[in-house]
Formats: C-alpha cells, structure tokens, sequence
C-alpha cells in the first residue's frame, strides 16, 4: 500500500496554527505596560494609516424628520480620494447625558440597513433582519448613532475597476491593499478615526461618551478600532469573536478579515483585553457556523483575564444569543446600559 501523501495546504499548516508563538498574549503581567504593546503592535500590524488626514470637507447629502429622530446623510473625506457616506442620526429624546455610537454593518448590502431603508432610495423601509437596524436600535434608547459605510461593502463596492473579482465585494481591494503594504481592516479602523474627527468637528457631541458596535466584519473593525483608539469608551461587537485557530484560520471567511503575522503575536482575546477597562459587550450567537460559541467563550475568558488585571473584571460581558449569525440588540444593549 503506498504511504499516504499530506497534500492539502491545511494539513501543512495544522502544526503552526497549534504552536503559534502569541508573543504577546496576556499572562498575568503587569496590565497597562502590557496593553501599550499590544497597541503598537496592532497598529503596526494593522498598517492603519499615518499622515494620511485630508480636511473632512463634510458635505450634507439630505436631511430629514423621522418618528425616532432626525436623521442626515453625509459624506466626509478620509483621506485622499476616499469618500465616506455616512447617516448621521439623533434621537428625539437622548439620553442624559447624551452618548453616541459609531454603527458598523458586515458583509451586507450597506449601512441603509442601519436605518431601516432601501439602499436606492434611502427612503422605502425594509425589515433589516437579524437586528441590524443598528441606528433604530439606538435612538430607541435615547443614544445617538453615526452609521459609517465601510470600505468594499454597500455603496462602496469597487466598481471603477475594469478586472475585479465578481463573487467577492471585498476580494481586490484585500489584495490591492496587502501590495501596498496596508489591510483593509487597518483602513477601516482609519476611517472610524476620521468618523470620531467628524464627530469632535460638530462642537455638540459628548465625546467621553462615544462608543462603537457592528456585526460581523463591522464588529471585527469595531474591536480593532476600540483596540487602538482610546477616545471610544464602549464596544459591541456581535458575531466577530473567537481564536483565531478556530475560525479565521480554519472556516471560509473573507480575505477582509486577515490581518498578517497577528497569530505571532496575540490571539483574538488579547485584542478584546487591550479595550480594558471600558465596558465592553461581546455578543455570539449560539448557532453561529463561522464563529463557533464554544472558541468565543474562549476569546471571552482571555479578555476577562486583562479586564481582571486592569480592575474591570465586571466591564467585560459575554452575550450569547439563541439562533446564528445575528446582533441580537434587545440582550447586547440589557448589559451595555447597565455599564454606561
């Protein structure tokens, strides 16, 4: 019988996936020393953008009155030749005092889903499923929201390219973006920064009171970016944790999502620790087949391991919904406002 043959690419990598160094990840040490690492290791693995800032040429697209709220689309600039809509909207009745939330929607049609209408006529509504009508979900409870259009997804799809990858939004903007020596999550963290730039530009916004939340590939950019940025003082992300090992590395996922060399140094754990010791809720669902609950109660215990260190051991809250891969805002938010 001749010698089985180890051909497949995953089989070579299997051992490497099960002795990744995570250089990095949190054992005990001192917190705050530990967490200034892991930023500039994230920021540098993320390549995020530096010396890149245009002035935000704001522009106001169309603005009207909603049963909830008003509501304002906008464009502002990131950086050179990139232009970012977003829906600026507040609540009727906002909390006091007043928060707001930077919304962030994955591999979806578009962040017209955050505000419950059709992507065409930004006027016609629809059941955004799954509860991803993020900004109806906040002006609900009285907190205000900027929902931002990432880049590849929704109106930002590629569409100038002559070539492009037809089954994936996101697949030559990936590969453009590692030639250049960036990544696509580090350019998404970059435009939530030029989101906050915005935000203090307005002169109304509290911003000791601004948090973050997404699904999917919008939550992964919101645990990067809270990660990184200390000006955002809440996250939520929902259907974007678990160890690396278990799901990025090993399921389908998205090109998007690859940030390279991260398993040398720290695992998805340790990303969510370094948020500490903001509140941080951290939503999966239960059915979820690309980020499997058993690995994101995992990534959830490591997190808490930092919190612990950094005295926040009750500002980390693990939500685990009872379907697949949705948001689940009525258990997320229940923890979230007990901690705001």
């Amino acid at each position: 019988m001749p010698p089985q043959l180890d051909l497949s690419p995953s089989v070579g990598h299997r051992h490497l996936l099960e002795d990744a160094p995570y250089q990095l990840a949190y054992r005990g040490t001192a917190f705050k020393p530990w967490q200034s690492k892991v930023r500039k290791k994230l920021r540098e693995l993320l390549a995020v953008p530096i010396n890149a800032h245009e002035p935000l040429e704001v522009r106001s697209v169309w603005q009207r009155r909603e049963k909830l709220g008003t509501i304002e689309k906008i464009l502002f600039r990131a950086e050179r030749d990139v232009d970012v809509p977003a829906y600026w909207c507040v609540p009727h009745a906002p909390m006091k005092p007043a928060a707001t939330f930077i919304c962030l929607q994955g591999h979806s049609s578009g962040m017209h889903l955050s505000i419950g209408f059709d992507r065409e006529t930004e006027n016609t509504p629809i059941e955004a499923r799954g509860d991803r009508d993020f900004a109806i979900g906040c002006m609900r409870r009285g907190v205000a929201a900027l929902c931002i259009e990432q880049r590849s997804f929704g109106t930002r799809q590629e569409v100038t390219q002559l070539h492009r990858f037809k089954h994936n939004g996101c697949h030559d903007a990936v590969g453009r973006a590692l030639l250049l020596g960036r990544t696509i999550c580090g350019e998404r963290v970059f435009d939530v920064e030029r989101g906050l730039d915005y935000l203090a530009s307005r002169g109304d916004v509290d911003m000791t009171r601004i948090g973050i939340l997404g699904q999917s590939s919008g939550g992964t950019t919101s645990m990067y970016a809270a990660a990184l940025l200390p000006q955002i003082a809440y996250c939520m992300p929902s259907c974007s944790t678990a160890r690396f090992a278990d799901s990025i590395a090993t399921i389908h996922h998205c090109g998007c999502n690859i940030v390279p060399g991260i398993m040398q140094w720290m695992d998805m754990g340790d990303v969510l620790g370094a948020i500490a010791p903001r509140p941080l809720v951290i939503i999966n669902g239960k059915m979820d087949d690309i980020f499997p609950i058993a690995s994101a109660k995992d990534s959830f215990k490591q997190a808490k391991r930092a919190y612990t260190a950094a005295g926040a051991a009750n500002r980390v809250k693990f939500v685990e919904g009872p379907g697949g891969h949705d948001f689940y805002a009525e258990l997320g938010w229940q923890q979230m406002l007990k901690m705001m």
